[in-house]
């Protein structure tokens, strides 16, 4: 086996050349041409050749960026990027989110945070692990007193700082979605605040990046996200490059969707690689191949491995009890996955639901303060008392008593008996109120009052003694007069 030097997000990427009796197999790996790469040496060409005029079996080459014409820009021009972004938000404090295993890209922000006088604090538990592993192996070079510590954030001005940190993916527990979530302990999000996304959505995750940044613009951040990022996987005539050097007999698509694995198909093809000789596999496919041709001689199981190097035998009992451990984990890890799908799916609905909403009581409380008082707020009144009415029945004691005018049942809540009096919602008027028991010595000082009941519509109204003697009531409901005699009992 040999190791050929390619250019990728990490470094020290390489490709491997593997020799065995049948024929030399070369998998490039993740992998792009990269003339000017930030650390290290351009990806070996030459020896790639070599390989190719001995005769190559299969290629095994990364299809990621296969349905991407031209070539992947250099990462080296990310830094252009950040010394224009930079120099454009020199009064404001920087955040900077990328893939923590992206060491070169770490570098050259901390390069152009140097060149504008900015201390750096590296965030995030994988950021800070990795960088200080490479900085300690020497793949990346950090200025004396350019990097501080988090606690040390606040001795500084804001627009003297820059943060790196980890979460351009949107993952929940990432430090920028903690920040955008008001989650994190030491740094928050403040308006005026620039986050620059130095990423693209892994597909799958653009939902979860799209939330994060709706958090951070609702803060008040300015969200940058264009311009941002190069890959670290080649496109088309890179690719196209790569299978005119190998010049291999079979072309075998890794590293990829099947779309994509489609994609490099037809490249191969293309370079003159024949339709038979070109092999899509599934995972887990166990390939045969010689000078007669190719078979997939058996399949294996593939994917997450529950445990690593324990040597399961599943001829044993505990082997075919951990055995079904493992495949219930992984229905169960597929459920919860369709639930959280549903869970995003049923928030969004909210949400859209909650601004409609917001959008219709908007509107309304507009055409109320255009026409003033409108028939339809009058209808609000006399609903509103009785919803009111309503939920005041739901929410605390109430009493039952006859309104004094018009005989109609009005309900009285403590506040009411607290105050005195109370208001009746069918004629408007402000009467009297106490328990029973209570102002008895008022009660016997106070006039004589009857209940009469209308001869003729049937409402009783309560009238004064005085009233009755002096005068000819008349019905509060239908006018009519009444017709009584007092007597004594």
């Amino acid at each position: 086996m040999e190791f050929i030097k390619t250019n990728h997000s990490i470094v020290d990427a390489a490709a491997l050349a593997i020799y065995s009796p049948a024929g030399i197999v070369v998998h490039t790996g993740d992998f792009k041409v990269d003339y000017t790469p930030v650390y290290g040496d351009a990806i070996d060409l030459q020896r790639f050749a070599e390989i190719g005029k001995k005769g190559v079996l299969a290629l095994m080459c990364d299809s990621t960026n296969a349905e991407r014409p031209g070539f992947t820009p250099s990462e080296k021009t990310v830094g252009k990027t950040f010394d224009t972004l930079f120099e454009e938000h020199k009064n404001t404090r920087i955040f900077v989110a990328t893939f923590a295993s992206n060491v070169d890209r770490v570098q050259q922000i901390i390069n152009t945070a140097y060149h504008y006088g900015r201390k750096v604090v590296v965030e995030g538990r994988s950021m800070v692990n990795v960088i200080g592993t490479a900085s300690e192996l020497g793949y990346i070079n950090i200025p004396e007193n350019t990097l501080i510590d988090i606690e040390h954030l606040k001795n500084y001005k804001k627009e003297d700082t820059v943060l790196i940190t980890t979460g351009s993916q949107g993952e929940s527990l990432a430090a920028l979605s903690r920040m955008a979530a008001d989650l994190h302990k030491k740094v928050s999000i403040m308006p005026g605040d620039v986050v620059i996304l130095s990423s693209t959505p892994i597909p799958g995750n653009e939902k979860a990046v799209a939330r994060v940044i709706n958090e951070l613009s609702m803060k008040g951040a300015e969200v940058i996200n264009q311009d941002t990022h190069v890959s670290g996987h080649a496109c088309q005539e890179e690719i196209k490059l790569m299978y005119s050097l190998v010049r291999p007999k079979f072309s075998i698509p890794v590293h990829g969707e099947y779309r994509h694995l489609m994609a490099q198909r037809n490249l191969a093809i293309s370079m003159g690689i024949p339709k038979e000789n070109v092999i899509l596999m599934r995972s887990g496919d166990v390939i045969e191949i010689g000078d007669e041709g190719y078979r997939v001689a058996d399949h294996v199981q593939a994917g997450g491995i529950l445990v690593d190097g324990l040597g399961i035998d599943d001829t044993t009992k505990e082997g075919k009890i951990i055995k079904a451990m493992s495949a219930l984990l992984g229905e169960m890890a597929e459920v919860i996955e369709s639930v959280d799908e549903d869970l995003s799916r049923a928030y969004d609905q909210i949400n859209d639901l909650s601004d409609e909403l917001e959008d219709l009581e908007a509107d309304l409380y507009e055409e109320e303060d255009e026409d003033g008082e409108s028939e339809d707020a009058e209808d609000e009144d006399t609903d509103g008392d009785d919803d009111a009415k309503d939920d005041d029945i739901a929410s605390e004691p109430f009493y039952e008593v006859a309104c004094p005018n018009c005989g109609e049942t009005v309900y009285v809540s403590e506040d009411d008996l607290d105050a005195g009096e109370a208001n009746c919602a069918h004629c408007g008027v402000t009467f009297e109120v106490a328990l029973e028991g209570d102002g008895e010595e008022d009660a016997e000082d106070g006039p004589v009052q009857y209940e009469v009941t209308c001869p003729d519509c049937g409402t009783t109204a309560v009238f004064e003694e005085d009233e009755l003697l002096d005068g000819a009531p008349k019905c509060p409901n239908c006018g009519k007069p009444l017709d009584f005699e007092v007597t004594e009992e």
